[in-house]
């Protein structure tokens, strides 16, 4: 029997965090980070060759294009045809626009501006970093951040192992993808204010 489907259009605004690839390095699909989380997009054919020309990581993009839900299995796939470069002003004055689509889309990306986090700390919590203290690290991290205001707009992702497990306990400071090894809980204060000295404390309404 035919597969029974659904189709509809979607328009989801969002920061570009990165793509993931092929084995054969062509991209598979488009990462954005939305104010509900983390989505994957599948770009058509024709779009593909042109987006890493097109879109940085930490650009605010909106992809349009088509939701298919399987209604055997409640699976849905999104599948992009367009990615359209969106600035903070041009987002926020687009929010009165009379397509309801597009200002429903606008609005979500104006939300994101203002709540999402900009940036992230990956850290190892596989056993052999927790043995040299990973744990202890995690949390001087969460401490700094709260003293600098900045918990809203960094965010820390505890993730499993990445490689050099004997110079544990491993950090990563993202998006720039700057790794430490062997991270003292006494350092994390000073790689905060190196990396995120820029970073504003988010404005009360």
């Amino acid at each position: 029997m035919p597969k029974s489907k659904q189709i509809t259009k979607f328009a989801i605004a969002g920061k570009f965090i990165g793509f993931t690839l092929k084995d054969d390095n062509q991209i598979k699909e488009i990462q954005l980070q939305t104010y509900k989380g983390e989505v994957w997009i599948k770009p058509n054919k024709e779009l593909r060759p042109t987006l890493k020309n097109v879109i940085s990581v930490g650009d605010l993009v909106i992809v349009e294009g088509e939701k298919h839900l399987n209604d055997k299995n409640g699976q849905t796939k999104l599948k992009a045809h367009l990615v359209t470069l969106k600035q903070p002003a041009i987002a926020v004055e687009a929010t009165k626009h009379p397509d309801p689509l597009l200002s429903c889309t606008n609005n979500l990306l104006a939300k994101s501006i203002n709540q999402q986090p900009i940036a992230s700390i990956l850290i190892c919590q596989k056993s052999d970093c927790q043995k040299r203290g990973s744990q202890n690290v995690c949390r001087q991290i969460e401490e700094a951040l709260r003293d600098r205001g900045l918990e809203s707009q960094i965010i820390i992702k505890k993730v499993g192992c990445i490689k050099q497990c004997k110079s544990g306990p491993h950090m990563v400071l993202m998006p720039d993808k700057t790794r430490y090894s062997e991270v003292k809980p006494s350092r994390i204060p000073e790689l905060i204010e190196r990396h995120f000295s820029g970073y504003k404390q988010p404005q009360s309404a």
